[in-house]
């Protein structure tokens, strides 16, 4: 989604989510299987740091590296908890679900 949402310009994120059917399509999606995909596709995981990394909306999910670099930080700023993890994979799927589920949010309000 980061990739498309940069190349389109004129997307918004709600945009592409409904593009692929909407909440009920990404309804069953789990953590777990997320990590799995994104094992594989390292590039993909770059790109939703990016995204994180260039969010500037608040309140909002963000991932990042710890500040030694050794772990990845999963959180709701401004006020919420941060969850470390051990890798990037297993981080970037949490903040994925966690991102998507807040995506939902709003399309249904």
């Amino acid at each position: 989604m980061p990739s498309l949402f940069r190349e389109r310009g004129n997307f918004s994120m709600i945009d592409l989510l409904a593009e692929v059917g909407g909440p009920a399509a990404i309804a069953g999606i789990r953590v777990a299987d997320l990590a799995a995909a994104l094992r594989d596709r390292p590039e993909c995981v770059r790109a939703w740091v990016g995204y994180s990394e260039d969010n500037r909306s608040s309140p909002a999910w963000f991932i990042q590296a710890s500040p030694n670099g050794s772990k990845w930080v999963v959180g709701f700023y401004p006020d919420g908890e941060s969850v470390q993890y051990d890798t990037a994979s297993d981080a970037c799927s949490h903040y994925i679900r966690h991102y998507l589920d807040q995506l939902c949010m709003n399309i249904v309000r």
